[in-house]
């Protein structure tokens, strides 16, 4: 091939990219496809020396480079599942702003202080779509600078029949014996965004999948541990792509370890057309109540002696289960400053607000409320342990 049909071929192959960013023919000029072979496998190589050959999400997009957000507004957790309940919302919205307090350094604003106007899969901005922006300022909150955190879950169930063989049987030199097993299989997709709260605009996504058998039910604690590892794993994720921005300044006093938060409020709580779980309490009278009552405290708070749920019962607020001077197992955090308690995250911005001399706690103990003074440090989050499973 002469220099001027190479050239000529050159400019061909330029004008047909130009046309088509991605085509799915390529040109070669003047050379064999062993070269062509070779110059692939080059590119390949280079690529994967720059990093471009790391585990990628479909659809993933990270955060902008300059995104530092002062705090995080968690929406209701959008379960897309047959059955949901207000309850269940508020619980798995509730896990979602603990995890972001174990795993964060940022304030959270979480349901049980706002509501919301559209369906649960549909609520993207919150100027619009809440009421947050109207009960903002009673909260000492401005959104300007803060992001939303969006979750959706939606499961796909296949029932299945499995044959299964003793193997021991088998092993002792028999034919082994085979029964029929029947269950369910549960697909688990899990969407997590976060948003601009003025415009609703995505500034990151992520996702991930996971499976689970919802015919295993703890008899106590999460009823469907499965679901909140699938939740879990994609938060991890948004950690991975986005941890360092949402860590957040430091100094925090506390994140709500050792705390439960409001029975009370969690059945109360009513979110979109999923009436409040308390209208079931309701249809239930005497021992059947107190019963259905006890079975709400054993999924959020596993082995809690009956003279604190009585406690917690008589005046709704955080209670305490391990020590923490001055607050002592048993008490009820009714109050910080002039902001009831219903939920940890709560507790946390308080005391965020908190001057160097303390903050005045209303505290509900022995049948009495009293009033203490808390003077707890800025702590950095290696300095608090984990919590640990009740």
């Amino acid at each position: 091939m002469t220099a001027g049909a190479h050239a000529q071929c050159q400019a061909s192959t330029r004008n047909v990219q130009a046309d088509r960013p991605n085509p799915p023919r390529r040109l070669v000029c003047g050379g064999t496809v062993r070269q062509t072979i070779a110059g692939v496998l080059w590119l390949l190589l280079v690529a994967l020396a720059m990093g471009c050959g790391s585990a990628q999400i479909a659809g993933e997009t990270r955060p902008p480079a300059a995104l530092r957000p002062k705090g995080i507004v968690v929406l209701p957790i959008a379960l897309m599942q047959d059955g949901t309940t207000a309850l269940d919302v508020a619980a798995r919205s509730s896990d979602v702003a603990a995890w972001l307090l174990r795993n964060t350094d940022l304030p959270v604003v979480g349901p049980l202080e706002f509501t919301i106007q559209r369906p649960l899969d549909e609520v993207r901005v919150v100027h619009g779509d809440t009421d947050l922006p109207e009960v903002a300022a009673k909260l000492g909150v401005d959104l300007t600078d803060w992001v939303v955190l969006h979750v959706l879950v939606t499961e796909n169930r296949a029932t299945y029949m499995r044959d299964i063989v003793d193997e021991r049987k088998k092993s002792e030199g028999g034919t082994g014996k085979t029964f029929r097993k029947h269950g369910i299989d549960a697909a688990l997709h899990v969407e997590v965004t976060l948003l601009d709260p003025l415009r609703g605009q995505r500034l990151a996504f992520t996702m991930a999948d996971s499976t689970d058998d919802p015919t295993v039910i703890p008899t106590a604690g999460d009823p469907r541990p499965g679901l909140a590892r699938a939740i879990a794993k994609a938060l991890m994720r948004l950690q991975t792509i986005a941890g360092p921005q949402l860590q957040g300044p430091p100094g925090r006093r506390h994140r709500g370890e050792w705390l439960v938060p409001s029975m009370q409020a969690l059945v109360q709580y009513k979110v979109g057309e999923l009436p409040p779980y308390q209208d079931t309490l309701d249809t239930f009278k005497g021992t059947d109540r107190q019963l259905r009552w006890f079975t709400v405290w054993d999924r959020f708070a596993p082995n809690t002696a009956t003279a604190d749920i009585l406690a917690a019962t008589k005046q709704p607020g955080l209670l305490v289960q391990r020590a923490m001077p001055p607050l002592e197992v048993g008490d009820v955090v009714v109050q910080v400053g002039s902001q009831p308690m219903q939920a940890v995250w709560q507790f946390d911005r308080a005391l965020r607000a908190c001057s160097d001399a303390g903050c005045t706690v209303q505290v509900w103990r022995k049948n009495a409320m009293q009033t203490l003074t808390l003077r707890w440090p800025a702590l950095p989050a290696a300095a608090i342990p984990e919590q640990e499973a009740p």
